[in-house]
């Protein structure tokens, strides 16, 4: 995995795609000095292998203590992990809904262009969350575990895959929504 050191400003440019992320927190990240708490990598996916480093990752959808998908505001609500989600799907298919079977079905045609999965690691909960390219990283991983030999084609192809990671101890507090029930979960 070919791993590059990219400048807060340049990690910017992906915050209009993340979602959760409050107005608050926007300009927070560009009012303060984030290069004094933050780091920001961007790590090139090079083998299929290295696609298994998704597998623990925390997306920002939810269950219930019953498995049943919900809100991250809902009592017990627990983020799902990447490598889960997409195996459960590996075993029944019939579960893929549109919008990730479309994206599956996209990406097994090749790639038309690069795909960056933006993910924040807060150090103080050793904790990942992909922010950012959910049905990417899961139709990623699907076929990993399903298509292996789609993925290779993929990586040799012109584009590239990467994460892009804002890591810092105050992950949780920049990205609260998305880390509320990790938190909950590590006291």
């Amino acid at each position: 995995m070919k791993e590059t050191v990219i400048s807060i400003e340049d990690f910017k440019r992906f915050i209009p795609r993340v979602k959760c992320i409050s107005l608050f927190h926007y300009n927070l990240m560009n009012t303060c000095k984030l290069s004094e708490i933050c780091t920001v990598t961007q790590s090139e996916l090079e083998s299929p292998d290295e696609i298994e480093t998704l597998a623990q990752m925390n997306l920002v959808w939810y269950v219930d203590p019953e498995g049943a998908r919900v809100m991250w505001d809902a009592p017990g609500a627990r983020n799902i992990l990447l490598g889960d989600l997409a195996r459960q799907y590996g075993l029944d298919p019939s579960g893929l809904d549109g919008k990730l079977r479309e994206t599956v079905d996209s990406i097994r045609q090749g790639l038309k262009k690069n795909i960056e999965l933006i993910c924040v690691w807060d150090s103080s909960l050793e904790a990942r969350v992909l922010v950012d390219g959910v049905y990417r990283g899961l139709a990623l991983y699907y076929i990993y575990i399903t298509e292996p030999g789609i993925l290779q084609s993929l990586m040799d192809s012109n584009f590239s895959i990467s994460t892009v990671t804002l890591s810092s101890p105050a992950g949780s507090m920049l990205f609260p929504c998305d880390f509320i029930n990790i938190c909950r979960d590590r006291k």
